[in-house]
């Protein structure tokens, strides 16, 4: 027995297809917009029926309207250090010398310092490694004074040339280790071309 007597035994009768008279369901209002300026009623009819109102220029209008307009988007405004430091840049970059153009390191640090005291700034990658190497953190309201990730640090002037002697002394003696092997190969080296 045939599909189709069965259907009708069991008393289903044959399927017609339905077919809605023309203007039983309102147009699609997207094919009045615009995709790039082009109207998408003059588009093909596979891609009309792809397109999404979002996806039109009165959609994109739509959703962006009250914004700023594209190309102006919003932007941080630099913070006195990134002004300062600004400030700098163009002063050097204007052809002044680095030790008259404005340094805001050193605002901060003659802010925070006594006389008799030797500033530095302390990378705080450094201090986790090596400690702050005899300067002591100054701190303003219980936090340590900071210019961006860096730490301000001082040390009494005294033991600050003490130190740089050390390191200075220290440098000398290397240098001159470096200078003697250089010569005592220099001489081996003519001794054996027999110079």
């Amino acid at each position: 027995m045939s599909k189709q007597k069965i259907m009708v035994a069991g008393g289903v009768g044959e399927s017609k297809p339905f077919i809605a008279p023309e203007g039983t369901f309102p147009e699609n209002p997207i094919l009045d917009c615009h995709v790039g300026g082009r109207l998408v009623r003059d588009l093909d009819l596979d891609m009309q029926a792809k397109i999404l109102y979002q996806q039109t220029d009165e959609g994109i209008a739509e959703r962006d309207e009250g914004r700023a307009p594209a190309g102006s988007a919003a932007r941080v405004t630099a913070g006195p250090l990134e002004k300062a430091i600004q400030e700098r840049r163009d002063d050097l970059a204007a052809g002044m010398e680095p030790w008259e153009a404005r340094d805001p390191l050193k605002e901060v640090a003659d802010a925070h310092t006594q006389p008799g005291q030797r500033p530095k700034f302390l990378s705080p990658g450094v201090i986790s490694q090596r400690g702050t190497r005899g300067f002591e953190v100054v701190k303003s309201g219980g936090e340590p004074v900071r210019v961006g990730n860096m730490v301000l640090g001082v040390m009494p002037e005294a033991k600050a040339e003490q130190r740089n002697r050390f390191f200075q002394e220290k440098s000398k003696s290397a240098v001159g280790e470096v200078e003697q092997k250089f010569r005592e190969t220099q001489e081996r080296q003519i001794r054996e071309a027999g110079l």
